[in-house]
C-alpha cells in the first residue's frame, strides 16, 4: 500500500515520505494486460471497464456503482486492505454479461491474464455490503460527492 490513497488517508504523510516504496512496474504485465482488456472492449465483450489504479479495487468499484446507480453482491472478495486499496498496475475491473462470461473467461485464460469473479452487480438495492459488514449508501457517497464539487 505505500505510495497509495490508502496510505496517504490512514498515515501521517510528512512522517513516512521519506520512507514510501512505489509498487513495482512490469512493463511486459502491463502490455499482456492492457491488450487483453482492450481486444475484450473493441469486440464488445464487456460492459464496463475500470482501471484500479487511483484508490485500488474498492474505490474503482464504488465508482463504477455509483455511475451506473446499483449495487454489487460481493462473492470471493478478500478482506485484505493490500487486496482491496492496493494500486497495483496492470489491474482493472470488467464487466461481463452472463451470456458473454465464459467467452471471456476462455480468452483471459488463453493470454494467461489473471482474474478472478468477485460478484455481480444487483440492481435491487443502491446499498454496498462489504465482506466485513460494513456498508455504505451509494446515494450517500453521490450526494457528498456533489458537495464536493460544489466547493471546489
Amino acid at each position: 500500500l505505500s505510495c497509495s490513497t490508502y496510505e496517504r488517508c490512514f498515515f501521517k504523510f510528512s512522517s513516512i515520505k521519506n520512507n514510501v516504496i512505489p509498487p513495482t512496474v512490469d512493463l511486459k504485465e502491463e502490455l499482456k494486460n492492457s491488450k487483453a482488456v482492450n481486444y475484450l472492449i473493441k469486440n464488445n465483450k464487456i460492459s464496463a471497464c475500470h482501471d484500479i489504479s487511483d484508490g485500488g479495487l474498492i474505490v474503482a468499484l464504488v465508482e463504477m456503482c455509483v455511475a451506473r446507480g446499483f449495487s454489487v453482491r460481493f462473492r470471493n472478495l478478500s478482506k485484505s486492505h493490500g487486496y482491496l486499496f492496493g494500486e497495483d498496475q496492470s489491474r482493472y475491473i470488467i464487466s461481463v454479461n452472463n451470456q458473454k462470461s465464459i467467452e471471456v473467461e476462455s480468452y483471459l485464460n488463453k493470454k494467461n491474464v489473471p482474474h478472478k469473479c468477485i460478484g455481480s452487480f444487483d440492481k435491487s438495492t443502491r446499498v454496498l455490503k462489504f465482506p466485513d459488514k460494513s456498508s455504505i449508501s451509494l446515494n450517500r457517497i453521490k450526494n457528498n460527492f456533489k458537495n464536493w464539487q460544489k466547493r471546489v
